[in-house]
């Protein structure tokens, strides 16, 4: 029986049915050995990568081992991808590589390549499989094929490599002469529940967490539910584990978890983590913070995930899920009510479930909204497969997964072009099912060619394309950090998407472009018409995941601070400064010993720290001893909690004080940085090289007594060393052990075996303790490495008390008052202050305080007028200064201050141009506030400071009513708004809209002077006084008074001409509501659009004909 027959058979009784693979010439003879086979299928897939995810999606969906097969050299490599993300998601496949013969194979020759597309696979895959063989004797072939499957499939699953010569493929071999695989047996696994027990018997607020590990175990999991009725979360690999429409389920933990979910973990008391690593995606680099209040039963069948975990307050459990659960069914846990603890759970799932995540925070709700739509059309037992980037965080957010649908993604490599390809393994594997493939556009690009195993073999797949033509992920992170610097993920920086209804024809797949409004229809149709087909989704604009959690922030602290309890935990901390002096000055007074921690410690990280660096580390973690008591101590809950999170780190900083003298120089290459006394060999060396003359002294005294020779002298030259040099009138009394070296005119040198011994140890001396110094100093950095967490834990309460000591410290000098924090849509401050004028007003001169109240019912919008210069666009940069010092926790500049909390502060003040990209100051205005007008939200503040310069006075009266009644009119977005403006006719807008209000910033007019008093008072303004400004200016006196005398003229001319004149109460009836409509317009060349438009026959149109007319509207536009 030849060798590939024989895997085919062995394969076919493990119950595998498909292999995957793409044909190559090394593995010829495998597949034509399942060719033969009529009960195995072989998939052609078109690329490496395509059928090892796919053999992940069969194993995933099967509840067996997956198997993909490929030939050498590129196809392995191809192939690495999905080997190693079946690795980091435990997920077991067998892979079968093709090799060159074993006469062609180099082994451990020290040549690169002896056969043609030769590789070392077993090298390449070894860090990313169970276990890598090859075969090289074709009598091994049942051994190995048997230990491979026990590997993938016992304990931690994963996959198995095993590497076939051709020529071993196609020897023959006697089946029943093979030798099998004899699996050692395993100790049946005993644990000791009772602490299991204790835990759950004391917890008041449990919760279960399920991850990856937990598949396959639902039965269990659900009875285990069933019984204590506790709230469940889970990771992003443990969704679809339980029937998530589960009353206590709360949704997906992390840094991209549900808000609701990470909140209701940080209040649990004891948190069961089944079959999950409790990495820092699930925890936050804040790993500390991570249930600081409670205790982990922390389950997983891998020991080493267990032992080398960061996290302290666990219990380790080292068994699989399902031991765990069968062994706590016979333990008698207590039953307890946890319908207090039920009852918090509902409400934060409530007030912070995605579904109000999306209408609060999300600015473009497009993606969200699919997502949205996906919850109510999907059934019982769909699978759902999701890319990696956004697409793959706005599913696992959104999604509440029904009974008997999987989610399926990767989490641990994340390979882009995954979705398509485990699709296709899942559809082989349960053909009857419908999945669901979501896709980002850059995924999509990456595995097409899956498309055409789609169209093939008409695979219940329907794929979403998700297409934004950005690679959204990447961009949210140059937003953010790179100031909007796209390159290589926008259409316009090197990033471009094909046409993806061109692709799907080409591929013989039906495509439907999607739409916010046709979205559902679409869905519901096509489920009753068709199995496969393509879904584009087109989304425009920036896209965000929201929530997100912000590096070294608390899990349940994720972007943006918009919840008043963190809020005002900041504020209870900047008052206790405030009550307490003397905590205060201590706080003070050992903040300034810290230094930048931070820097020092990532020093430490990359091995490059400085002796003065370690010696002040050693400095600010002496300090920190006097700071966690203090705030130990306190009676405030915040520094309570940053004290227990300091960590001394006393054996380190021990050592330091007794290793390192306490000034060392800059650099250990200049000496001196190791004290005595630590090193017995470098004190020695230090007494050689420091007091070699006095020895030398101590040599020359004793050998002149004993020889009876007075002028006996010890010397050193470079040719003999040290040595001994005696006149010879004294010659005669050298002893006979010493060795003549040179003789002299009138004297003779002499060398001894001690003075030669000397001059080795002082020779090499300096050099030695430079070795044994820098030595030394390198275990202590390298043993400081070990606190390098612990350390950057200190860096960041620190910053955080720094901060906050900060805040006092500017309230206490500049006269703040604590702003009372709420969760409603009140801006209502009270003699506010801008913070950076009142600064820097001459001695003795006040600076005027405002008051301003918005909300969304009464004042939405205020209208400013007033002259220039008379302090307009201070008070809004003083406004949005106030709300935002207040929301992120400081003392503001007022008498009183009610903060209704705000999402986004939008503002639209100064002027500016971008010209070097063609825009002018006008453009770069609209641009902006086309910008605040398609993000705004009900909690947002909005700020315009003199929309509409730049065009003509109708042009900007125009665009800045429209948008003030847009804003005020919006079905949803009630956004409070301040609008300053020199558009005196905007002042009419307060009789037709209710929630507008007229102010103006007074001055008095005495002598032809204008006194600006910059008081805010009701009522509008008619005067901007602009020509005073420019008198203040030092305009030359002629043009003042040319500029007087034609306002003159021109407010007469235009007085019964003017705007102000115009029937203004029509143009308030007459507003087009939210959105202006396009048509309404009055510019004749858009009439003669519209009316081309108007007159067409849409239903009878011919494609030519719409191609012609619409050429023919281009050249109307163009003028031609």
């Amino acid at each position: 029986m030849k060798v590939s027959d024989y895997i085919v058979s062995f394969l076919e009784e493990k119950g595998v049915n498909v292999i995957f693979g793409y044909i190559g010439g090394m593995i010829t003879h495998l597949v034509d050995s399942i060719d033969k086979n009529p009960n195995i299928q072989f998939v052609q897939t078109y690329h490496e990568q395509t059928a090892a995810i796919a053999a992940e999606g069969y194993a995933l969906e099967s509840g067996k081992f997956g198997v993909a097969i490929c030939t050498s050299g590129p196809g392995v490599t191809n192939m690495m991808t999905g080997i190693a993300d079946a690795y980091f998601g435990s997920i077991p496949v067998l892979y079968i590589t093709g090799q060159v013969n074993t006469y062609e194979y180099k082994y451990s020759k020290p040549i690169r390549q002896q056969g043609f597309q030769e590789t070392d696979v077993i090298s390449l895959v070894r860090s990313i499989t169970k276990y890598a063989k090859m075969v090289d004797n074709a009598e091994d072939i049942r051994y190995e094929l048997e230990k491979a499957i026990y590997m993938a499939m016992e304990g931690r699953k994963g996959p198995v490599v095993i590497d076939l010569p051709m020529n071993i493929s196609r020897a023959e071999i006697e089946p029943e002469k093979l030798i099998g695989f004899q699996s050692e047996s395993l100790e049946e696994s005993s644990f000791d529940f009772s602490e299991v027990k204790l835990l759950l018997d004391k917890a008041e607020r449990p919760m279960l967490l399920l991850g990856a590990g937990s598949l396959g175990c639902e039965e269990l999991i659900q009875n285990f539910i069933d019984q204590l009725q506790i709230p469940v979360v889970t990771s992003l690999m443990g969704r679809g584990i339980i029937d998530e429409t589960y009353e206590h389920y709360v949704g997906m933990i992390g840094s991209y978890g549900n808000r609701c979910a990470n909140m209701a973990i940080s209040k649990a008391d004891l948190l069961i983590a089944l079959g999950t690593r409790l990495d820092t995606r699930q925890t936050g680099a804040m790993i500390d913070s991570f249930l600081r209040d409670g205790k982990i039963i922390h389950v997983d069948i891998d020991k080493n995930e267990l032992d080398y975990h960061r996290l302290c307050n666990r219990l380790k459990v080292n068994l699989s899920v399902s031991d765990f659960l069968r062994g706590l069914a016979n333990v008698n846990i207590l039953h307890k009510d946890y319908s207090v603890w039920n009852s918090w759970i509902l409400k934060i799932k409530k007030l912070y479930s995605q579904d109000q995540e999306i209408e609060r925070f999300v600015e473009n709700k497009s993606p969200y909204l699919l997502m949205q739509t996906l919850n109510e059309i999907t059934k019982e037992n769909d699978i759902i497969t999701v890319d990696i980037g956004q697409n793959q965080m706005w599913a696992a957010q959104t999604l509440r997964l029904k009974k008997g649908q999987h989610f399926v993604t990767s989490g641990g490599l994340a390979p882009m072009g995954f979705s398509l390809p485990v699709s296709i393994g899942i559809a082989f594997a349960s053909p009857h099912k419908t999945v669901y493939c979501i896709n980002g556009d850059g995924g999509f690009h990456m595995a097409v060619q899956s498309l055409m195993l789609i169209s093939q073999y008409k695979l219940n797949i329907r794929v979403i394309v998700m297409n934004n033509k950005a690679l959204g992920m990447i961009t949210q992170f140059q937003h953010l950090y790179f100031n909007d610097r796209m390159a290589g993920t926008t259409s316009d920086n090197g990033y471009c998407v094909p046409n993806i209804e061109t692709i799907s024809k080409a591929y013989g797949i039906p495509y439907i472009n999607i739409s916010k409004e046709n979205m559902k229809r679409e869905f519901l149709i096509n489920s009753k018409t068709t199995s496969f087909v393509i879904f584009n989704y087109q989304i425009e604009g920036l896209t965000t995941v929201c929530p997100k959690l912000a590096y070294n922030n608390p899990i349940e602290s994720p972007m943006p601070l918009k919840d008043e309890k963190p809020i005002n935990e900041r504020l209870n901390v900047v008052e206790y400064f405030f009550r307490q002096p003397d905590f205060k000055e201590l706080i003070e007074e050992q903040l300034h010993l810290v230094g930048d921690l931070e820097r020092i410690i990532s020093k430490v990280a990359v091995g490059r720290v400085s002796p003065r660096e370690v010696v002040q580390l050693k400095v600010a973690l002496q300090a920190i001893e006097p700071i966690k008591q203090a705030c130990l101590e306190a009676d405030n809950a915040s520094l309570n909690r940053i004290g227990e999170r300091l960590n001394l780190c006393v054996s380190i900083r021990d050592r330091i004080a007794r290793e390192i003298n306490n000034d060392p120089p800059l650099l250990i290459n200049k000496g001196g940085v190791i004290k005595d006394g630590v090193n017995a060999d470098l004190d020695e060396l230090r007494r050689i090289s420091y007091s070699g003359k006095d020895y030398l002294l101590q040599i020359q005294q004793r050998e002149s007594e004993e020889t009876g020779i007075p002028s006996l002298k010890v010397a050193y030259n470079n040719v003999f060393g040290y040595y001994i040099e005696v006149r010879n009138v004294h010659k005669d009394k050298v002893p006979k052990e010493w060795i003549r070296k040179q003789t002299l005119v009138n004297a003779e040198r002499y060398i001894t075996q001690e003075l030669k011994e000397y001059e080795e140890k002082i020779l090499g001396a300096e050099d030695k303790i430079l070795v044994l110094e820098t030595q030394l100093y390198t275990n202590l950095v390298q043993a400081l490495t070990e606190f390098i967490p612990q350390i950057q834990v200190n860096a960041n309460q620190i910053a955080r008390l720094d901060c906050l000591l900060s805040f006092a410290n500017v309230a206490r000098e500049n006269n703040y008052i604590r702003p009372v924090i709420e969760d409603n849509d009140v801006l209502d401050i009270r003699q506010g202050r801008h913070p950076v004028i009142e600064k820097q007003l001459p001695i003795g001169e006040k600076y005027i305080a405002n008051n301003v109240m918005l909300d969304s019912s009464t004042q939405q919008i205020i209208i400013i007028t007033g002259p220039n210069m008379a302090g307009k666009s201070a008070l809004l940069r003083q406004t949005a200064l106030i709300t935002l010092l207040a929301q992120i926790g400081s003392f503001v500049p007022a008498e009183s201050a009610h903060i209704g909390l705000v999402d986004k502060i939008f503002t639209r003040v100064g002027a500016s141009d971008n010209i070097s990209v063609g825009e002018s100051t006008f453009m770069v205005e609209m641009n902006e506030a086309a910008d605040i007008l398609n993000n705004i939200s009900s909690r947002s503040l909005v700020l315009f400071d003199e929309l509409g310069r730049g065009t003509s006075t109708y042009d900007g009266i125009s665009i800045a009513w429209a948008i003030v009644e847009y804003i005020h009119e919006h079905p949803k977005a009630k956004a409070r708004t301040l609008f300053a403006t020199h558009y005196h006719e905007l002042n009419e807008m307060e009789k037709s809209f209710k929630r507008i209000k007229n102010y103006n910033v007074s001055v008095k007019e005495v002598d032809n002077k204008v006194i600006f008093l910059r008081k805010l008072e009701r009522g509008g303004s008619e005067h901007s006084f602009g020509i005073h400004v420019a008198k203040m200016a030092g305009m030359p006196k002629s043009i003042v008074k040319r500029a007087n005398e034609i306002l003159k003229q021109l407010e007469s001319d235009n007085r019964q001409q003017g705007i102000a004149g115009k029937p203004l109460a029509e143009v308030s009836e007459n507003r087009g509501g939210m959105q202006l409509s396009f048509f309404q317009l009055d510019d004749p060349i858009l009439c003669q659009i519209r009316d081309e438009i108007l007159n067409l026959d849409v239903n009878n149109l011919t494609p030519i004909e719409a191609l012609n007319k619409l050429n023919d509207i281009k050249k109307i536009v163009r003028g031609k």
